[in-house]
């Protein structure tokens, strides 16, 4: 799971897990619009098919700067698209988010469903030479759960499971007794209680696989200046302006990658490119569109590919600062804000929201669950609550990355909560501030999204609105949603667990720690000589780059992005 923001360029596009308004993972009722994406393809193979793949070359692909490369911090795209590219863990997901063996070859299930024995795949090294074995994958689960750790890593509430794990967690043990290694090849974990989504969790970013003997020589910032995993692409090091470069894997077990190099390029606002520009004139050879920027981007001749999102974008409320900590004025918010009007700005990428629960997440509930649009309603709240027009509460400024769409969308809000007589003003900050500050709990109402990486509606509503939620940046308690969630956890997809997220959601809604947006179906586009990009429900982060390729003259070498 992780945040994005919800901005583009000109427009300057944010994100993070929970920063565009944004998202997590789906797989059957994706089929669809795959199937869609399917016939594009075999169009584009019968354009291109005189067309040689050309092996070299480098993407340079349109981003803001990640944050972190440790795998155990990772909690926005930025950060998990360069992860993905240099670590590995022993199961992954393609673009459609069907698992798939990784660095465990196979496994196997108990009968209880509580024990799980992984076999490694032999001779995989990591980057340095050095070969994978079974204590490097105890030791990179068992760091998602250290003790000491100032990282809140985002897996934690799923490794919990695991046996001893809370003795590990709580500092009373050295090792999870839960977590065995056996010979050369064999990893075995135990959980306390079957977890069916426990595969799902092994996919995902913080709990792939790092070299114990680096990160123990290196201490706490080996991974954050020297990445090393296994993956397909090799940390090369930061550009001028933050970005990444990656170089070709030329040992990966899978086989070399086509690319010679993956640059993650940022550019400078001050620089007023957006992301069509960008892609057209050369700068960068692939790009996330903001919001609206589709047209411009087939006028300019380019590639654009749109995928539906497992995602929310919301205004969020720290239910924890005035004059969020009354339940009536978040009430009156919800109802204030004219999503309708929104949702205008780009109907193709803006989802309408019933619900929590984006379209094609398994159990969600289609009927309508969100409070109208009702601004009478609203002031009736805020009178009923003793604040009549506004008065004796605290001035509102709703935080958002600025310019174009995202801030027009927050300068519309500003309006729709004056008009029921509340003090508010937009603030405006670039994206890796306002992530910083959202984290903090420093901020009192912000614009961010949510982008799931799991296919199970529990997850996606436990990380946001649970009590001790990864992603809950609302400081929302609620006993009764953390026992309908706790409930629902352990429970396959079905009536009953649909029943429960129903009601969890009604019970969210009714305490508005936040105002659902819109669901977000995000468009891409990318030069014409660029093939081999397949986007699923998780966007950029989840490309198979071993396939990428060019056909034609390929783009420079690394050597054009200049290095610090």
């Amino acid at each position: 799971m992780e945040l994005r923001s919800n901005t583009n360029r000109r427009d300057r596009r944010n994100a993070r897990s929970r920063g565009d308004p944004g998202w997590t993972v789906v797989r059957i009722l994706f089929l669809l619009p795959l199937l869609l994406a399917g016939c594009q393809g075999e169009e584009r193979e019968e354009e291109t098919a005189q067309q040689v793949p050309v092996s070299g070359g480098t993407l340079r692909v349109m981003s803001e700067r990640p944050g972190s490369l440790d795998p155990i911090a990772v909690d926005e795209i930025y950060e998990s698209a360069v992860v993905r590219q240099v670590y590995e863990g022993l199961v992954a997901f393609d673009a459609d988010l069907r698992l798939l063996p990784g660095l465990a070859s196979s496994w196997t299930i108990s009968a209880d469903e509580r024990t799980y024995t992984f076999t490694l795949r032999p001779g995989v090294r990591f980057h340095d030479g050095t070969p994978l074995t079974p204590e490097d994958v105890r030791y990179s689960l068992e760091r998602c759960l250290l003790p000491d750790d100032d990282v809140a890593c985002m897996v934690q509430s799923y490794l919990v499971h695991v046996r001893g794990a809370p003795a590990f967690l709580e500092g009373r043990a050295d090792r999870i007794e839960g977590i065995g290694v056996a010979g050369e090849r064999t990893v075995r974990i135990e959980l306390e209680e079957p977890l069916p989504i426990l595969l799902e969790i092994l996919a995902m970013d913080q709990t792939v696989v790092v070299p114990k003997h680096h990160v123990e020589a290196g201490g706490t910032v080996a991974l954050e200046e020297d990445p090393i995993g296994t993956g397909p692409f090799r940390y090369a090091g930061r550009t001028h302006t933050g970005g990444v470069a990656l170089a070709r894997n030329d040992a990966y077990w899978r086989g070399a990658a086509l690319l010679d190099s993956l640059v993650f390029l940022p550019i400078p606002e001050s620089e007023g490119i957006d992301e069509p520009e960008a892609v057209a004139s050369g700068r960068v050879d692939f790009a996330a569109l903001g919001m609206g920027d589709g047209p411009a981007a087939r006028a300019a001749g380019l590639e654009v590919y749109r995928s539906p999102e497992l995602s929310i974008a919301f205004l969020a409320l720290r239910t924890d600062q005035a004059p969020f900590h009354e339940t009536t004025v978040r009430q009156a918010v919800l109802r204030a804000i004219d999503r309708r009007r929104i949702q205008q700005i780009d109907l193709d990428g803006m989802v309408p929201v019933s619900g929590i629960l984006p379209p094609g997440m398994p159990g969600r509930d289609p009927a309508n669950l969100m409070p109208e649009f009702d601004p009478d309603e609203a002031a009736r709240l805020l009178a009923e609550g003793g604040y009549r027009e506004g008065r004796g509460l605290e001035a509102i400024r709703i935080v958002s990355t600025g310019g174009g769409r995202a801030e027009k969308m927050a300068r519309w809000m500003e309006e729709d909560l004056q008009r029921i007589g509340l003090d508010a003003e937009v603030v405006l900050m670039d994206w890796r501030e306002l992530d910083s500050l959202a984290v903090a709990g420093e901020l009192q109402a912000f614009l961010m999204s949510w982008v799931t990486d799991l296919s199970d509606a529990t997850s996606f509503l436990y990380s946001l609105f649970h009590s001790e939620g990864e992603g809950n940046l609302f400081a929302y308690r609620s006993p009764t949603v953390d026992r309908l969630l706790e409930k629902s956890r352990g429970m396959q997809a079905g009536r009953e667990k649909s029943q429960l997220l129903r009601r969890a959601q009604e019970e969210i809604l009714s305490d508005a720690p936040c105002v659902p947006l819109y669901h977000s179906s995000i468009a891409y586009a990318w030069r014409p000589e660029v093939e081999g990009i397949v986007i699923g429900p998780t966007g950029f982060a989840l490309v198979d780059m071993t396939s990428v390729h060019f056909v034609g003259k390929p783009a420079d070498d690394l050597a054009r992005e200049e290095l610090r």
